[in-house]
């Protein structure tokens, strides 16, 4: 190694603790907000901001992103934080209740770190897709997609929300880490900021700790955040950060609520585009927890929830039976598959609504967002159920709580309790065999690693049989290697579309529009980077190669062939 790499490592690897451990921790003791958790939780926003904002801003200042100057730059912002830390005292958190906190906090982040840990290669439907970006950071030393200040949020070509991709190219880059390892820090962190942010969002909204920690362990181990944590993309973000929303939003008018309420918007937009119809949704519920009364009766809620119910029906698509029998069957169906274990608890809450305590009064508060949110995650689509899962685990804490006191069930209170964490246990395990289940092959990754080692910076095209090609991408740095060039800049929006014939097609279409309602003119993008290679893989016989192509590798399930031609710019969208 010359000592130029050898100096990339050692700062790199230094930088890597700086930008994920020492950096956020310093923030968080500047920031002073309060108690363990809260420092927790300020600690795993600023990894997330500092990971992204750091590389942005040497793209936009036009500085070489790379594992060098990367480290060089963590570590001088983690000494400038030591000093500024050093001026700024502030009083430690101490206490027997803060201990108590913390073994608990260690012991649920445990958990999540051996479920989420890869025990399989690349799995979900487009993780592969979050790997491209990263990889693409790091050979091209800059963003590519990065054109234009709303590409941060998604909307030019070969652009996704910019927090996840940018901290995991950052951490993949400084700690020399692959992509399994590289995803398995990443999911860490969105658990970890997950596990504190529902943490703090119970303690708001439900008061006891005991009801706290139980939306905690519903939020994190519920099937939705389970399926995007494990190997984390930005709807795993997105799961992360809203809590801290949820929580800036009902302390506010304090002026520290306000402060964490726009750090985490920024955040939750910078995570998935999801938060563009969340955000406003929950601006118009803010008046709401401000001015509600305690004494706004719980009868509210259910009907609020029939309300969600009945419009649930409209958008479930038929499950056996036709007619309205096969809707509700199809409902409940999605009900159990996205929420699990939390539904029992939340049902008898709907149920025991009259006998609910004041305590639920946040709860009551935030109904219309609720309602909403509930309402479209019955939708095929799984964007609405990202904020709904958060409202969900409420329900079902305070549920469990309303079971344990109501005159007729208390005494099997702590048996239901038992029965709901046990089912979650069981989902939990059901979504992450899954998940495994569709995970990369061992003979897709040896392909992949052939490609890789013979041409690790393309740019290249990769034809493969079914699943194939997706995992292989995800394992080869140079495909799709794409290029995208600014135009003039000008922002164009895109008309709202109309109604559709039926609801869930309604929905489906405003769906598609939100997406990309707002584009910037004459950008164009070369979608593969005029590759001058094409590799086709065949796996246990499946998949064809052309004649005239080479095979350059082949073992006992795999073959791999390479083919030479003119480079052909692609300004087409890739299909999967």
């Amino acid at each position: 190694m010359t000592f130029l790499s050898c100096a990339s490592a050692v700062l790199g690897a230094l930088g890597f603790v700086c930008a994920f451990i020492l950096s956020p921790i310093l923030i968080a003791r500047v920031l002073n907000p309060g108690g363990r958790m809260a420092r927790i939780g300020a600690s795993c926003l600023s990894c997330i901001f500092i990971n992204t904002a750091v590389p942005a801003a040497m793209h936009w200042i036009g500085m070489p992103i790379s594992r060098l100057w990367l480290g060089l730059i963590h570590i001088s912002l983690a000494c400038l934080l030591g000093l500024v830390s050093l001026v700024i005292k502030r009083p430690a958190a101490s206490g027997s209740a803060d201990n108590d906190e913390i073994r608990w906090m260690l012991s649920a982040a445990t958990c999540l770190a051996f479920v989420l840990f890869p025990f399989t290669r690349l799995a979900g439907i487009d993780t592969y897709k979050w790997q491209c970006l990263a990889s693409n950071v790091r050979l091209a030393g800059s963003i590519p997609w990065l054109v234009h200040p709303i590409s941060l949020l998604g909307f030019t070509p070969r652009a996704y929300p910019s927090a996840q991709p940018l901290t995991l190219a950052s951490a993949q880059m400084m700690g020399g880490l692959g992509v399994d390892t590289g995803f398995y820090v990443v999911s860490l962190l969105t658990a970890l900021t997950g596990l504190s942010g529902s943490l703090l969002m119970g303690r708001v909204f439900m008061g006891a700790e005991r009801d706290a920690r139980r939306v905690a362990l519903f939020y994190v181990f519920s099937p939705v955040f389970l399926r995007y944590a494990h190997w984390a993309t930005g709807r795993g973000f997105f799961m992360a950060v809203f809590p801290f929303v949820l929580v800036g939003a009902a302390g506010l008018p304090r002026a520290r609520s306000f402060a964490l309420l726009a750090v985490s918007s920024c955040l939750l937009l910078l995570s998935h585009k999801t938060a563009l119809v969340t955000l406003p949704v929950l601006a118009t519920c803010i008046p709401a927890v401000l001015l509600v009364r305690p004494g706004w009766t719980p009868r509210w809620m259910a009907a609020g929830c029939a309300a969600a119910g009945t419009a649930a029906l409209l958008l479930s698509g038929p499950l056996f039976l036709p007619g309205i029998a096969g809707r509700a069957i199809g409902a409940a169906a999605l009900s159990a598959s996205r929420f699990g274990a939390m539904l029992p608890p939340a049902i008898f809450l709907l149920l025991a609504a009259g006998s609910l305590p004041s305590a639920h009064r946040s709860i009551r508060a935030t109904l219309p967002a609720a309602v909403f949110f509930l309402t479209l995650s019955h939708d095929s689509d799984m964007y609405a159920a990202l904020p709904a899962t958060a409202f969900v685990s409420l329900a079902a804490a305070a549920g469990l709580r309303s079971f344990e006191t109501f005159p007729l069930t208390k005494r099997f209170g702590r048996h239901f309790a038992v029965a709901v964490f046990a089912f979650a246990v069981v989902c939990a395990a059901l979504v992450i065999g899954r998940r495994s289940l569709l995970a990369t092959t061992r003979s897709e990754y040896r392909a992949a690693q052939v490609i890789e080692k013979l041409d690790p910076s393309g740019p290249m095209l990769i034809e493969a049989p079914g699943w194939a090609r997706r995992h292989i991408h995800g394992y080869v740095s140079g495909c799709p290697r794409f290029t995208v060039t600014a135009g003039s800049g000008t922002l164009q929006l895109e008309p709202p579309p109309g109604m559709a014939a039926s609801p869930s097609a309604t929905v489906r279409q405003w769906i598609a529009w939100a997406r990309d309602f707002v584009s910037v003119k004459d950008v164009a993008v070369d979608w593969y980077g005029s590759p001058a290679v094409t590799y086709w893989v065949r796996i246990r016989g499946e998949g064809h190669a052309p004649p005239d192509a080479t095979l350059i590798h082949r073992d006992n399930e795999i073959e791999v062939w390479r083919k030479t031609r003119e480079p052909e710019l692609n300004t087409e969208p890739d299909r999967p």
